[in-house]
């Protein structure tokens, strides 16, 4: 699995799981932000640096080529219509209709687990979309 697929599915499950802010906060980070923006999305600092090295790790330990597949991918992925929706602290899936404590690692695990088939069509949608898009601006 290339690093663009493997940050395109962590960045998936997080806004099918309803957790857009953590995809805009990596977005911040790697367009010149800093952890110190964590609070501003309602993230630890902890958290935040965990998320940040995750998508460092998945793209072989490069910085920058991490910044420029989120930077490609995020307008694309923030598209996507979360299939988890939060009512009165509940959480409910639309997919599905179970009922889901709304806990973060809850919400992703039900994601990935529950609808891999979700999720890999809107992987590849993002995927295909950031390749057509790059295509575009080399063929300019």
């Amino acid at each position: 699995m290339s690093a663009l697929e493997r940050v395109a599915r962590y960045l998936v499950v997080k806004q099918l799981a309803d957790l857009g802010y953590v995809v805009d906060f990596i977005y911040a980070y790697f367009s010149g932000g800093s952890l110190g923006d964590a609070q501003r999305f309602g993230l630890s600092k902890t958290c935040a640096r965990g998320y940040v090295q995750r998508i460092i790790e998945y793209c072989n330990g490069s910085f920058f080529r991490a910044r420029a597949i989120v930077r490609h991918v995020y307008r694309f992925v923030k598209q996507l219509e979360p299939v988890i929706l939060r009512i009165d602290g509940v959480a409910r899936c639309t997919i599905c209709g179970a009922e889901l404590v709304p806990h973060h690692h809850v919400l992703q695990e039900h994601v990935a687990r529950r609808h891999p088939d979700r999720v890999d069509d809107a992987v590849e949608k993002v995927i295909d979309a950031v390749v057509r898009s790059v295509k575009r601006v080399s063929n300019a």
